[in-house]
């Protein structure tokens, strides 16, 4: 395993790993965010949780323990691909916006709101989650 990490350990000179993960992939960042926990890592569109099935309980088991490392970021955007595209509201995202705003704290979050391109959803719209 240490030749793995060995290029992880980019944090010495100031890099950053983002990781575009999906929830079944979780706990292998929390594994490499203990192995390494010099390195800042980014869990990019909170690990795509399943919010059009509403799954949360073993998603935000893992989330919070990834958080528990100071050098853990998450970024929120991206949720939208997750939901129902027919007809999401912004309270889906509440219950996972709840826990990585109370794991994460708003020092550790990025955010971004992204204006949807007509041709990839159905109904074009932006969501601001920070107010």
């Amino acid at each position: 395993m240490h030749e793995v990490l060995l290029p992880l350990r980019l944090g010495e000179v100031g890099y950053v790993t983002a990781s575009m993960i999906y929830p079944r992939q979780l706990p292998a960042a929390l594994e490499l965010v203990t192995a390494v926990p010099e390195q800042r890592f980014v869990i990019d569109h909170l690990a795509k949780p399943e919010i059009k099935a509403g799954q949360t309980k073993e998603w935000e088991a893992q989330i919070r323990a990834i958080a528990q490392n100071s050098k853990a970021y998450c970024k929120v955007s991206g949720m939208v691909t997750e939901a129902n595209w027919g007809a999401w509201s912004n309270e889906d995202f509440a219950p996972y916006l709840d826990v990585v705003f109370e794991a994460f704290g708003t020092d550790r979050l990025w955010q971004r709101s992204y204006v949807y391109k007509p041709q990839l959803c159905r109904k074009p719209r932006r969501i601001t989650i920070f107010q």
